[in-house]
């Protein structure tokens, strides 16, 4: 580029033909995405321009052969598109905006188009270059993905807005339910240990993504009310059949849909739709036609509802039984080396959901702090599985490095409880006390049951369901204390009652 001279003139005749073929159909004639449509394009514009007497055969001819030489299409460097699903995912929000039919017409609508900070990083895939694994698919807005584990919070969140606790009674043990019209007739969900833990509560199911205690949540809250709260908060697309197995992450969901749904959480109840277009100017008239409105948002769950549920997540030491300490879902300043050495550093409170489906074909993190939510999905785009990576393993990390690089320079802040709620300690029927939130009026009492003694024959059980051991001198077995499996979370007052159905407990 000459400084001071216009840039038509700048171009040579191979330049300037190529570039005025382009504009009859961006789409279909530009060179470097369709290099043969394009260069039969160019042959026509220069043989117009012999029919017309502008330019000789010879000159024609010179041209076409200049245009065939490797090194006529140049880019700059600096112009180089860092971010090509963004871009992808601009225009197609910008063809949506304005109700165009395709992105053609978007090549003389002559728009400055501003993007926004709303979404801080998009990528679709490891490599968009990348043929071999059809990097241009951008899995982020576009693939279907089942979410596994990270699915349960939308079903726990609408048991606490049926008034429901963190802090309720339910049973991890083998469970059927009937599926009236489905294949299989009963369903029958395992965890991914494949053993059964026993008496618990609700925040310690869900803190260590056990699978049956969140189907029999589900069979509680029922699944239409489920699925209204997940679309509430942002889950508008999807793909598959609602059933039990939704809790377990069985339907087909975008990366995109589900980090704002969280990010629902995050917002104290609000959701704001993600969108990549702030504002749109005409480049003729320099007149605004199109803003952004950011008052779209709409309160879908209470402040009271989003906390209980942030509390929840961000509860390292309840998912310790299953994650270990030291876990990627912790915000820790230091290495993960470090933290088992006893040095975390600074840790910033992250609230954080993994998931993993059948034969590891998706990896999901989606978690949020006080600054940012972000989802991560890991897997391959043709849907083949990957070997024994579970969500704490494949996606985790990456969330965990990449939230702590959004997060630098910024404060650290703990999330705010908006107040309206009540903390209790209750000790509910099968014997299970623990202490935690509570909406107003929903605290349960109870009258509790002479506890009876458990059979000396029974089988060995889990966790929260021990054998009982005759003791010395005695007639009777006296049970021993049973051993809880959150044991920051709650406490057995005595054993749980053999009978996995009662009243109190889910």
């Amino acid at each position: 580029d000459q400084p001071g001279k216009r840039a038509a003139s700048q171009l040579d005749l191979a330049q300037a033909a190529m570039l005025a073929g382009i504009p009859s159909n961006p789409s279909a004639f530009d060179p470097l995405l369709h290099p043969k449509a394009g260069f039969q394009r160019f042959q026509t514009v220069l043989g117009l321009m012999v029919t017309q007497h502008y330019i000789t055969r010879v000159e024609a001819l010179d041209a076409m052969k200049e245009a065939q030489s490797p090194h006529f299409f140049k880019k700059a460097p600096s112009l180089l598109d860092r971010a090509p699903h963004f871009t992808s995912f601009v225009l197609d929000q910008l063809v949506h905006i304005f109700g165009l039919k395709n992105r053609s017409q978007l090549s003389r609508s002559g728009m400055i188009v501003n993007t926004t900070l709303a979404i801080i990083s998009l990528l679709g895939s490891i490599d968009y270059n990348n043929t071999a694994i059809n990097g241009q698919f951008d899995v982020a807005t576009q693939g279907y993905r089942q979410p596994g584990s990270s699915f349960k919070p939308y079903v726990y969140v609408t048991a606490f807005k049926q008034g429901a606790s963190p802090a309720q009674a339910i049973v991890d043990a083998p469970t059927t339910i009937a599926n009236p019209g489905g294949s299989p007739a009963f369903y029958s969900p395992t965890n991914y240990d494949l053993s059964f833990h026993g008496h618990m509560t609700m925040r310690c199911a869900l803190q260590n993504s056990l699978n049956v205690p969140a189907v029999r949540v589900l069979k509680h809250v029922g699944i239409s009310a489920a699925m209204q709260t997940a679309k509430d908060m942002g889950i508008t697309s999807y793909e598959g059949t609602p059933g039990y197995s939704l809790v377990l992450g069985g339907l087909g969901i975008r990366l995109i849909d589900h980090t704002s749904a969280m990010g629902t959480f995050a917002n104290g109840g609000v959701h704001v739709g993600y969108y990549a277009v702030s504002k749109v100017v005409s480049a003729a008239s320099h007149k605004v036609i199109y803003q952004h409105q950011i008052d779209q948002s709409k309160r879908v769950i209470s402040p009271q509802l989003a906390y209980m549920m942030t509390n929840v997540l961000s509860d390292n030491t309840a998912r310790i039984p299953e994650f270990f300490d030291c876990n990627v879902l912790q915000l820790y300043s230091k290495s993960q080396d470090n933290c088992y050495n006893g040095d975390r550093g600074i840790v910033r409170p992250a609230a954080a959901k993994t998931g993993t489906t059948q034969n590891f074909r998706d990896n999901w993190t989606v978690g949020y702090t006080t600054d940012y939510v972000m989802g991560v999905w890991a897997g391959n785009d043709d849907n083949s599985p990957m070997y024994n990576v579970t969500g704490v393993q494949g996606a985790a990390p990456i969330w965990h490095d990449s939230m702590l690089v959004a997060e630098q320079g910024h404060p650290i802040r703990d999330f705010i409880n908006p107040g309206g709620l009540e903390q209790a300690t209750v000790t509910y029927p099968d014997g299970v006390k623990t202490t935690d939130w509570f909406i107003p009026g929903t605290v349960p009492t109870f009258t509790r049951p002479t506890p009876v003694p458990t059979p000396t024959d029974a089988a060995t059980p889990g966790p929260g369901t021990p054998t009982p051991t005759p003791q010395p001198g005695g007639n009777n077995p006296i049970p021993p204390q049973a051993h809880p499996y959150c044991p920051s979370v709650f406490s057995f007052v005595d054993n749980p009652p053999v009978d996995q159905s009662g009243n109190g407990w889910w």
